[in-house]
């Protein structure tokens, strides 16, 4: 898989995980949809799997800039996903 350095994160290009892991991801047909870009935070998920921090710790500015998210809706979707 292609990595990519950017801004000293070394990250998934955004074509790659829309090629291969976005089509493996479930979607809901009902509810809400996420305001967020589903590839940030999937490239957020990757880094704290990478790194091992906390959830809590994860740099949120790094990944969404000046975006309102949480740690708890990057797990969120981590934790959808994961079942």
């Amino acid at each position: 898989m292609a990595i990519k350095k950017t801004n000293n994160l070394e990250l998934i290009s955004k074509d790659k995980i829309e090629k291969w892991i976005l089509p493996h991801l479930s979607k809901g047909k009902r509810g809400f949809s996420t305001k967020f870009d589903v590839v940030k935070i999937i490239q957020t998920i990757i880094k704290r799997l990478k790194t091992g921090c906390q959830w809590r710790e994860i740099s949120l500015k790094d990944y969404f800039g000046e975006e309102k998210i949480s740690w708890q809706n990057v797990y969120y979707f981590f934790n959808k996903w994961s079942k």
